[in-house]
């Protein structure tokens, strides 16, 4: 059995983007039902029933208490994550695990993604930046100092992960934890996992230290594998902005009493429209912002981190071409 987990609680936009992630996973899902299942952890799971009736869901109820548990000493709230991971292997030790972040979509084959997941791979979304490069520019000497803190740790200490001390180097590559494929052979490194988070975080305030943690861990056992192609994470602001406003025209009552077929089928529709639709559209607005404010350097780099989060090269002739036309209708001073 696949676990697929979904975690979301707090604001109505985190229910919808993870209402979307879970139909767009079943969507493109092709494999026995049987052998897969979506867990999701909220605080209100009757926000998601009526869009995901005829699904095979579990819903987990959060409490103030049990989120609280979750963040761990430092009340670092995306620990949860390394949390309910942890706590299913514990529980299902058989089991493998697909975590996946609110702000993510299928826009292709899930049970092939799945079938990726063998003995000796880990899955993570994607391979960013080396840890040397992990500071971004601008950044307040504060959160530059603390990042260098825990870049540095990363480097000169020693972790125990599993049942060995390992140690690390700062030139090692961060993933990103978008998604999260772990199989059994992972679950006795979910303690360790996570007391490395808490060192981390503790000593830096470095706002992922949760991937930071599986980056590390997760080769001392496994290979790990990108599902970039598979999934598109839309974790930069801009875009969450702008899907954002696409699920308020989705998610209406109109589409909930479709019947399952004909919601996943629009769906999926729309999973192959919408990454190059609200990328598209940021990269736009930020070169249209950056040539209008003399930042286009600032306007090139923003625009190229959103082109960066899609599933497969934006450059395209058609892209291209609905990039320069827009970018014409504009005065750009």
């Amino acid at each position: 059995m696949t676990r697929h987990i979904i975690l979301a609680y707090g604001r109505e936009t985190e229910h919808k983007r993870a209402i979307f992630a879970i139909l767009s996973f079943w969507a493109w899902y092709a494999g026995n039902k049987a052998d897969s299942k979506t867990v999701v952890y909220t605080d209100r799971p009757e926000a998601f029933t009526a869009y995901l009736a005829g699904l095979p869901v579990e819903y987990v109820l959060l409490t103030t208490a049990g989120l609280e548990e979750m963040y761990g000493p430092q009340r670092y709230i995306h620990r949860a994550k390394a949390a309910i991971i942890e706590k299913l292997f514990r529980d299902y030790p058989t089991d493998r695990v697909l975590f996946c972040d609110s702000d993510t979509f299928f826009v292709a084959e899930s049970d092939k993604l799945l079938s990726r997941l063998q003995p000796g791979v880990s899955l993570m979304h994607m391979r960013e930046a080396r840890f040397t490069q992990s500071i971004p520019q601008g950044a307040p000497p504060e959160e530059t100092n603390g990042i260098q803190t825990a870049i540095d740790m990363i480097d000169s200490q020693a972790f125990r992960i599993g049942s060995q001390e390992h140690r690390f180097q700062k030139t090692q590559f961060m993933w990103n934890s978008g998604v999260l494929g772990l199989s059994q052979e992972v679950a006795s490194l979910l303690p360790d996992t996570c007391a490395l988070i808490d060192t981390l975080y503790e000593n830096s305030r470095w706002i992922v230290s949760e991937q930071v943690g599986f980056s590390l861990a997760l080769p001392t056992k496994t290979q790990l594998v990108p599902s970039n192609h598979y999934v598109f994470h839309y974790w930069y602001k801009p875009l969450k902005v702008l899907m954002d406003t696409l699920l308020d025209e989705l998610l209406t009552s109109t589409f909930s009493n479709l019947n399952t077929a004909d919601r996943l089928t629009q769906v999926r529709q729309l999973t192959t429209k919408w990454p190059h639709t609200v990328v598209l559209s940021n990269a736009r607005e930020e070169l249209i912002n950056g040539f209008s404010s003399g930042a286009v350097v600032r306007g090139l780099k923003s625009a190229k981190l959103a082109v960066d989060t899609l599933p497969t090269s934006p450059f395209t002739v058609t892209f291209a071409k609905d990039l320069f036309l827009t970018l014409r209708k504009k005065d750009l001073g």
